[in-house]
């Protein structure tokens, strides 16, 4: 069976605050933001097995991530977009956090966006944008160190 937020939630749909584009006004995921972390925990946990330290992974990340965003943007993580992303890893990698960790915590935000726009709250991926312009700037380095 295939989990939606809805189900996990247990919310009527007009309960679910309308988005568009992955934004808010006023953000209105506020004050709710990881009550829908634990419910994403929770369904990792179902359909996929995830084990104590896994569950524990996943919330470390998606919290560090919603309290940056809600120091810096006055924000939550579910509104954030890929300039966010941009600017939170680089934080991150600024105050010495080790590859493997932000890596992790990519792949955390993957999951969780991913789980955000197939249960319909979400109508992008800012981690998906995210890598694609990781490629173009990365092919971009390429051709130009190929024609120096």
């Amino acid at each position: 069976m295939k989990f939606t937020l809805d189900h996990i939630l247990q919310l009527p749909r007009v309960l679910i605050p309308r988005l568009r584009g992955g934004r808010a006004a006023n953000d209105a995921w506020q004050g709710i933001a990881r009550d829908v972390i634990e419910r994403f925990v929770d369904v990792q946990c179902v359909q996929f097995g995830i084990g104590r330290s896994g569950r524990a992974a996943y919330r470390q990340d998606l919290r560090a991530l919603d309290e940056w965003m809600a120091r810096t943007a006055g924000r939550t993580l579910i509104t954030a977009g890929a300039e966010d992303l941009r600017r939170y890893f680089s934080d991150c990698a600024s105050a010495g956090l080790p590859v493997p960790m932000l890596l992790r915590s990519l792949s955390s935000m993957s999951s969780f966006y991913r789980f955000l726009r197939e249960g319909g709250c979400r109508r992008d991926d800012p981690v998906e944008q995210l890598m694609v312009d990781l490629q173009v700037r990365r092919q971009s380095f390429v051709a130009a160190c190929t024609t120096a």
